[in-house]
């Protein structure tokens, strides 16, 4: 039974390499059997493990990335447990996978990881999905997966080249309509488009940008050895007009920070 548990051991480790713990899940519910009566363990495709010692009967070799046992299939396809006990295990990389049975087994791939399944399984694809009658399908870049219509539309999905990007509308008189808006993928080199009569694009020093309202200036980057000033704007009242772009300005940061001489408040931080 030792070599048994070696061999059940090997199968989760390549099971978490391949495809992570929903894959093994996955693989382990459809396709491996144990029985306890016999001690047969049995998997679907050639059985993988990394890294480590692998072997049976003290013939032990050691792989520096990960180790495989072939399965072997009798003429009707079905896997020759003793034929298969019999077989050394062999040394394999990740990048080149285990070598698998050409007549009866498949290669797959699972985000980068290569791993055998048995032709009458087949591997494992992500994006085929069935849903149901009232449902649309959805995906991304991993995968597809079904939606409910009544809870709108497929969620929005940027792929690696663009970003994400949001928006709202504007009235006749420039007021924000927050009822207005738009979700929308735009190219990572370009950014989002800004509202060309309202709004303007402001960038900060690590390159990041944003549209902003053309009532607020763009905020600006002060240096490491000054301070970030906002002045408030007041009104003809004397009262902080709140609506106003406030007066951003850097200031020596081994100086006295100015004050506000309407209100004798002070605005750097």
């Amino acid at each position: 039974m030792t070599w048994l548990r070696l061999l059940l051991q090997a199968a989760l480790c390549a099971g978490a390499v391949a495809g992570g713990p929903s894959s093994l899940k996955r693989r382990l519910q459809a396709t491996t059997t144990y029985d306890f009566a016999t001690g047969y363990s049995g998997y679907s495709g050639s059985v993988t493990g990394s890294p480590g010692y692998g072997g049976y009967g003290g013939n032990w070799v050691y792989c520096e990335e990960m180790y495989c046992y072939t399965n072997v299939y009798t003429e009707t396809g079905e896997i020759d447990w003793d034929a298969t006990s019999m077989n050394e295990p062999t040394c394999s990389t990740y990048d080149k996978g285990c070598t698998c049975n050409e007549q009866w087994e498949e290669e797959c791939d699972s985000w980068g990881y290569k791993y055998c399944e048995q032709k009458s399984v087949g591997c494992f694809d992500p994006f085929d999905v069935t849903c149901m009658d009232y449902e649309v399908k959805c995906q991304d870049s991993f995968q597809s997966y079904c939606w409910d219509p009544s809870w709108g539309a497929c969620p929005l999905y940027c792929n690696s080249t663009e970003t994400y990007c949001y928006s709202y509308g504007y009235d006749v008189s420039g007021m924000m309509n927050y009822s207005d808006y738009h979700e929308y993928c735009a190219p990572a080199d370009t950014g989002c488009t800004c509202n060309a009569k309202w709004e303007h694009k402001c960038t900060d020093q690590w390159g990041y940008s944003w549209c902003q309202e053309k009532t607020q200036a763009c905020p600006i980057t002060c240096g490491t050895d000054e301070q970030d000033c906002w002045m408030t704007p007041y009104a003809a009242d004397g009262y902080p007009d709140w609506n106003a772009s406030y007066n951003q300005t850097c200031h020596p940061i081994d100086q006295p920070e100015p004050w506000d001489l309407r209100r004798s408040l002070c605005y750097c931080c």
